[in-house]
């Protein structure tokens, strides 16, 4: 039984990896698209961008639970304060807690 328990905990920690993996390329070809028109214009390359936003993200991810949680709880709320429709789903859970 614990073997089970152990391999249903590595499938979980590597699908929980990848879709970490798939949301920061999708988060850097936004941030390329958003360097190419020129929000980011303190960065002379991507590179540099791409740099930051690397340092960044593993410090998101090694983030204790509480400070991390904060932080969401603000990207959430201006997510479901905002004039578009992000995440309808999203939102929704988020007020029914």
């Amino acid at each position: 039984m614990k073997s089970e328990e152990q391999e249903i905990a590595k499938v979980f920690d590597d699908a929980m990896e990848r879709a970490w993996e798939e949301a920061k390329l999708r988060d850097l070809v936004t941030l390329y698209h958003m360097w190419k028109k020129g929000e980011f214009t303190q960065f002379k390359s991507f590179h540099d961008l791409f740099e930051k936003f690397y340092r960044y993200d593993d410090d998101v991810r090694n983030m204790d639970e509480k400070e991390y949680f904060s932080i969401e709880h603000v990207v959430v709320d201006t997510i479901c304060q905002s004039s578009t429709e992000l995440a309808q789903g999203l939102c929704t859970e988020w007020e029914e807690e």
